[in-house]
């Protein structure tokens, strides 16, 4: 269904229809009371044109028709598949009009970043703007059965906990508002075949069959094989774990914060009470004083298993959890250790992959193996990449080891398209660089010493992406939003 569907102008009708094929009390109990307890005031409904949220959309609006509640409908053009993306945002428009509800529509700008975080945060980034300016408390999406299952799939070779892996739930809080999704008990096939009988189109994003999205493959080649090597209902079995999951992960917070209250000190921890609990729940409450006590956004798996281990053996520790935070263990206490130096100088660091590495102002690197598809290649051959923030490092001639230093004097560089080598210093006056730039701005070298890129200039030339390369590093440094 590529082509724009006909929206039938009795869609309210039909609507209605299918709420009595799928009716409340077959969407997750959780959202039903949360919806209960949100009426007059207003809701907002995120719409891709797809099967799954045009049907929510659906149910929603016909589910209203005793309940005082204002409706908008969002949708985000990421602006990725030309006349087909912008279908989609036509699409949904005549949906809304045709159901007579406000609707709000997104437009990424062009950009060569594509991956699925940066998607995702794009779209986050589009509901919180539009939830605040509506003033709603409900953000409505339609996830439903199987993306549990694939989460499940996703997410579990992360390496995740009880959180994690219980993810998507049906009610999530963020930001003064609440995220919601009706149909994480309905399967995906269902939702589809509810639609049909009901003669209501969609609309299919072609990338949803692109391989080069995990979620994709997982979907069509892992998810797909479990459910055919199952011997009951798969995904009533998985719904039914995440439910459980969730009710441990609610327990678990009760008592992390239990802990976490009689293991405070002036704001810092005491080391002889955190002992008295085992691993798993020290885990939860350093991550709540973390988060919620030195205002982190985000904890690293890495850290808190480097203070755990340190509390086992009960060393002293001193570990710099971001460029502005150092946590240091000094004999029975755990507290900040402000970063108070202006100097930007650091030791050369190994790089690790797909682990940010944070740095002076704020900013991390990332680094990550990515295979190329046309749209980022041509990107990248283009010269249409930010080189503020991305470049992209031919992998087949780049050694297995990259490393990060700050600036030393006499440093040389020959970037991609330059005519020749040139001092660092003289590179970055040449583009009027302010001194805090050039003192903060990181080197990637490799294990020779050699330059490969520095953030605001392409990379070496040495490490020139060609018409024939699959495979390239992505090194990303951006200012970090956690912080």
């Amino acid at each position: 269904m590529t082509s724009l569907p006909q929206v039938p102008a009795n869609l309210s009708q039909k609507a209605k229809e299918v709420l009595e094929i799928i009716p409340e009390t077959d969407w997750h109990p959780q959202v039903i009371d949360l919806l209960s307890a949100h009426t007059n005031e207003t809701w907002v409904v995120a719409c891709s044109g797809g099967a799954d949220s045009l049907m929510t959309l659906l149910l929603i609006h016909a589910s209203l028709l005793d309940k005082q509640v204002r409706l908008v409908v969002v949708h985000f053009n990421h602006n990725l598949r030309g006349d087909n993306s912008r279908n989609d945002a036509l699409f949904v428009e005549e949906v809304a009009r045709v159901l007579n509800i406000e609707v709000v529509i997104g437009l990424a700008e062009k950009n060569d970043k594509i991956d699925e975080g940066t998607l995702r945060e794009q779209r986050r980034s589009f509901y919180r703007a539009v939830m605040k300016t509506k003033s709603a408390s409900v953000l409505i999406q339609g996830h439903n059965l199987d993306d549990v299952a694939e989460t499940f799939l996703w997410r579990i070779a992360r390496g995740v906990g009880v959180d994690g892996i219980s993810a998507p739930k049906p009610v999530q809080e963020l930001e003064g508002f609440h995220v919601v999704r009706p149909l994480l008990s309905v399967p995906r096939d269902f939702i589809r075949q509810s639609l049909q009988s009901a003669k209501i189109q969609w609309r299919e994003d072609s990338t949803n069959e692109d391989n080069y999205y995990l979620r994709n493959r997982i979907r069509k080649n892992t998810l797909a094989q479990w459910k055919k090597d199952s011997d009951r209902d798969l995904l009533k079995g998985v719904g039914r774990t995440r439910d459980l999951l969730e009710e441990q992960g609610n327990a678990l917070e009760e008592l992390a914060q239990d802990a976490l209250h009689q293991s405070l000190d002036s704001g810092n921890l005491i080391c002889n009470k955190l002992e008295e609990y085992p691993r798993g729940l020290l885990r939860k409450v350093i991550t709540l004083w973390l988060t919620d006590n030195m205002k982190l956004a985000a904890v690293h798996q890495y850290h808190l298993d480097e203070i755990l281990d340190s509390l086992t053996t009960k060393a002293d520790f001193k570990i710099t959890i971001s460029s502005s935070f150092t946590l240091v263990k000094k004999g029975n206490m755990i507290m900040e250790q402000p970063v108070l130096s202006k100097s930007f100088e650091w030791e050369t660091i190994k790089i690790p992959f797909k682990l940010k590495i944070f740095l002076p102002r704020h900013y991390f690197l990332f680094a990550e193996v990515i295979s190329l598809n046309p749209e980022t290649r041509s990107a990248i051959l283009s010269g249409k990449v930010d080189q503020s923030e991305n470049a992209f490092i031919n992998f087949e001639c780049s050694p297995i080891e990259l490393f990060l230093r700050s600036r030393c004097t006499g440093d040389r560089f020959t970037p991609l398209g330059a005519p020749g080598s040139k001092k660092v210093k003289d590179w970055m006056i040449d583009r009027n660089w302010s001194n805090d730039r050039k003192n903060r701005t990181p080197i990637v070298v490799n294990s020779s010493g050699q330059i490969v890129w520095i953030p605001g200039f392409p990379p070496a030339s040495n490490y020139a992406i060609t018409g024939s390369v699959s495979q390239v590093i992505r090194l990303t440094y951006r200012e970090s939003a956690s912080l």
